[in-house]
């Protein structure tokens, strides 16, 4: 072999093993644990009553699998009573999440999410006396519906430093084509490494 083309082999081999080792595959963002508040309005009404949902505790766990995408586990918890009743009750939702910016450092992130949702909740019935006759039966009983229901929202995401990022969305939720409500919530997280 002739010395130009072993010194042109070395001089490509050494510059593509450095150009490769300078080169990084994108990272992904850090898993987060997050808590909020959020609010759900039913279109028809909810399924005891045609009152407003209060307003519900939001647990969010947030598992990034691509720079992109992230899966979202999250989970909401209210309570309302009345005379007769005490209703522990949620929405507990599976969607992914699907941010716009391409670099994983950019405080600011628009998203769009997508996924199921489904309800729970613990219905507790107060015995209930009315001029010493019995009105109501102490019981209490479980409902889960599996998540049938279909999400589709945006939101945004604002880091406010290393620690702490705060968010914002809002989201459809419809069964079939019929939608049930609209679902607002604004929460804090943390990366978890």
């Amino acid at each position: 072999m002739s010395k130009p083309f072993i010194l042109l082999a070395v001089l490509l081999a050494t510059f593509g093993l450095s150009f490769r080792a300078t080169a990084q595959a994108p990272r992904r963002p850090s898993p987060e644990i997050g808590a909020g508040i959020s609010r759900m309005i039913p279109v028809y009404g909810d399924y005891s009553t045609d009152d407003l949902s209060e307003p519900t505790g939001h647990l969010r766990v947030t598992l990034p699998f691509a720079t992109h995408f992230a899966f979202e586990g999250v989970t909401t918890i209210g309570r309302r009573a009345d005379d007769y009743w005490t209703r522990t009750e949620g929405l507990f939702a599976l969607q992914v999440q699907q941010r716009f910016r391409r670099a994983v450092e950019a405080p600011f992130q628009p998203f769009i999410t997508y996924g199921g949702a489904g309800y729970y909740a613990h219905v507790t019935q107060h015995e209930v006396r009315r001029n010493g006759v019995l009105v109501s039966r102490h019981g209490s009983f479980n409902e889960i519906d599996p998540p049938l229901a279909t999400l589709f929202g945006a939101g945004i995401q604002q880091r406010l430093g290393r620690h702490i990022t705060v968010r914002a969305e809002a989201q459809l939720l419809t069964l079939l084509y019929l939608p049930l409500g609209y679902a607002f919530s604004t929460s804090a997280s943390i990366p978890l490494r």
